[in-house]
């Protein structure tokens, strides 16, 4: 199997700089700290609905069948641990989903949801398309922690950056790319249409793990460009999504292996700005979730600082390492009154979460609050009721109370009578599915 190139057809376009994600996570690392505003595309589905092929449709759905087969193949080998045969048969349902309508685009642009309906996926709601795209996402993913099991360094470098590829696909065929972009003021396009919102969401999850991998791999390699840049993106895709919040301290461990990683590569290639700015956030990290940082951290940061002088305005917000634009005032919750769980769906022990965006006025108020999606739309008036009595600390800049747009909070719902389980439990759909 190791032997076998392991492809997806996929024309993904022009690449994102190679360093995108490392400006965005460091700004003041870079000669131009501000990265441009770039016009990100809107979600492809349906885009050419005049030209909907219901045949093509209708063969999609026969693919699908085929797809799930193999994914309940590889499911049935991953309980017999026969990690190898499972490879095998993954490498098979890739060869499958590059001859199928699943990623070509001009099937997506014709493509009507309605036609085949929505349905449930991890708690998520989810149109069809979506839903084998993820499913393809999520073999490899299977393929990636067989190899691991099977310590094949060659596989897991493959198979991570087989995902990556999709990775990017997804983000810039389905909107989210204007996502990420309009959550920090990058994007040209301020109202924008997507189809697969959830999608993004879980893609979001998937490519941290992808991209923790391959950087992994590139830093041992003494590639360290590349594994600086693939942890930053790592970085990223977990704070773009609830997890930093619902499962703090998973979603936390996973940002301090990318940081000290990235801190690490940084000071082999002599990075001054980027060894001390990412030590540093992996030690106040560390110190957050009550553990005693590495002692090579403390070391490794003291000489880069013999190189490099910080700057003193950062608003990296430790807790949940949330990426904050210069131009966007840090925002911190100090009451969050807990909602009234909905009688029909406590009654019926129904979990899950609610994502809500608002605005925040200079007195630290909530207001213009919307849903940007949830698990279940039983939560929406409740989680939109008790956000309206939230209070945040009076968001500053420069010094000056500021408002903030676009801000995000998750509010999750867990029945309590539920036997004991972890702190950092999240209902189905709200997990770290990793």
């Amino acid at each position: 199997m190791s032997s076998q190139e392991i492809y997806i057809d996929l024309n993904v376009g022009e690449e994102l700089p190679v360093d995108f994600y490392t400006r965005l996570q460091f700004p003041q690392c870079s000669l131009h700290s501000k990265l441009p505003e770039m016009k990100f595309e809107d979600d492809y589905a349906g885009r050419d609905s005049d030209l909907t092929n219901k045949a093509d449709h209708r063969i999609l759905k026969r693919q699908s069948k085929i797809l799930r087969d193999y994914q309940q193949q590889i499911i049935e080998l991953k309980s017999k641990k026969e990690y190898e045969k499972l490879l095998n048969v993954s490498h098979q349902a890739l060869a499958f989903v590059n001859d199928s309508f699943i990623f070509k685009t001009r099937f997506l642009r014709q493509y009507d949801p309605t036609l085949l309906g929505y349905f449930s996926l991890r708690g998520y709601r989810m149109d069809f398309l979506s839903a084998l795209q993820y499913t393809t996402l999520s073999i490899v993913n299977s393929s990636l922690e067989a190899a691991k099991i099977l310590k094949n360094e060659d596989l897991i470098t493959k198979w991570s950056k087989t995902g990556l590829t999709i990775n990017l696909w997804i983000h810039k065929n389905r909107g989210c790319l204007n996502k990420l972009g309009n959550r920090l003021d990058l994007s040209s396009q301020k109202n924008f249409t997507m189809t697969g919102g959830n999608l993004c969401h879980l893609n979001n999850l998937i490519e941290s793990n992808f991209s923790e991998t391959v950087s992994l791999a590139a830093m041992n390699s003494n590639q360290f460009d590349e594994a600086i840049h693939l942890a930053s993106q790592s970085l990223t895709a977990v704070q773009m999504t609830p997890e930093s919040q619902l499962a703090f301290k998973s979603a936390a461990f996973k940002r301090l292996n990318n940081l000290g990683r990235l801190a690490y590569s940084a000071n082999q290639n002599e990075n001054w700005c980027l060894s001390y700015e990412g030590f540093d956030r992996a030690i106040k990290l560390a110190i957050e979730v009550g553990i005693e940082p590495l002692e090579i951290w403390r070391n490794l940061k003291s000489d880069a600082h013999q190189n490099y002088l910080p700057i003193e305005a950062d608003l990296w917000n430790i807790r949940y390492g949330m990426l904050s634009k210069g131009n966007k005032p840090l925002y911190i919750p100090v009451k969050q009154i807990p909602p009234k769980y909905p009688r029909r769906l406590l009654e019926k022990g129904v979990e899950g979460c609610v994502m809500l965006l608002f605005d925040i006025t200079k007195e630290g108020n909530p207001k213009n609050i919307k849903v940007d999606w949830s698990t279940n739309k039983g939560f929406d008036r409740s989680a939109i009721k008790s956000a309206e009595s939230f209070l945040f600390s009076p968001p500053y800049q420069n010094g000056k109370p500021s408002g903030v747009k676009d801000a995000q909070t998750v509010i999750s719902y867990k029945v309590d009578s539920k036997k004991s389980r972890s702190p950092d439990y999240a209902p189905p759909g709200c997990e770290l599915i990793l």
